[in-house]
């Protein structure tokens, strides 16, 4: 709208200079060109700026926040890397003890030695104990009713 009115305004004063009036439509387009141009360049020149200062209030946002936090992550990484460490090791050794202990006891044929050695190896990997202890509980699962599995007692 503004430069609708700019043009008429333009036109009209060059209509009043006797000696332009036959070149007054080209130079108001002339006129009107440069203005839309620069117009256009600045509009363009303002948003690049915002833009950039946008962008530059985020790397600043986030350089303040990893500047904040990141030192405590990196503590609390480390602790939780020993903490893994220890863990792994403690359960290498009652791997190792439980492996030892079931050998033992295969050898000397101690039954209960057996089951609670490879107990300990299955809560160690499972989290929890052996479903099956002895023949009973065998016979017990396979004669439940509701199972199906094809192999009865």
């Amino acid at each position: 709208m503004g430069f609708i009115l700019a043009e008429e305004a333009i036109e009209k004063f060059l209509l009043s200079v006797p000696i332009i009036v036959p070149f007054a439509n080209v130079v108001t387009n002339i006129f009107v060109g440069t203005l839309t141009g620069i117009a256009i360049a600045m509009a363009m020149y303002w948003l690049d700026e915002m833009g950039k200062s946008k962008s530059q209030l985020r790397y600043e946002a986030i350089s303040r926040l990893v500047a904040e936090k990141l030192p405590a992550i990196i503590k609390e990484r480390e602790e939780l890397e020993l903490l893994i460490d220890e863990n792994h090791k403690s359960r290498l050794e009652i791997i190792e003890l439980s492996l030892s202990g079931f050998e033992e006891a295969v050898s000397s044929r101690n039954k209960k030695g057996i089951f609670r050695f490879l107990n300990k190896i299955h809560k160690l990997q499972k989290g929890r104990e052996l479903e099956v202890k002895d023949i009973k509980d065998v016979k017990a699962i396979l004669e439940q009713p509701n199972r199906t599995w094809k192999l009865k007692w």
